[in-house]
């Protein structure tokens, strides 16, 4: 899903972001962290080479409750060092 801002005045600004939407029936947190796995590394790589930010979200089917983070950010502190065929 792509996703345009739009401006105070309610003027499309050009400025996109892309978001991945995944569901799951639970969420668990540990240390205020949680995480979301099975996604392709191909799939990571072919994110990181967009040229807008990239958002996953995760909806928690059992709370109703939708979570959110930057795939750029992740990548950036380094949480897809490990050269698995999937990442979390």
């Amino acid at each position: 899903l792509y996703v345009e801002i739009v401006t105070e005045s309610n003027r499309l600004s050009g400025d996109l972001v892309a978001i991945q939407l995944k569901g799951t029936k639970n969420v668990t947190f540990k240390n205020k962290r949680s995480s979301f796995g099975g996604i392709k590394r191909e799939t990571l790589n072919y994110w990181l080479s967009l040229t807008v930010p990239v958002f996953v979200c995760v909806a928690c089917l059992e709370k109703k409750q939708c979570y959110w983070g930057s795939i750029e950010l992740q990548n950036r502190q380094g949480r897809f060092k490990k050269k698995s065929k999937t990442v979390s």
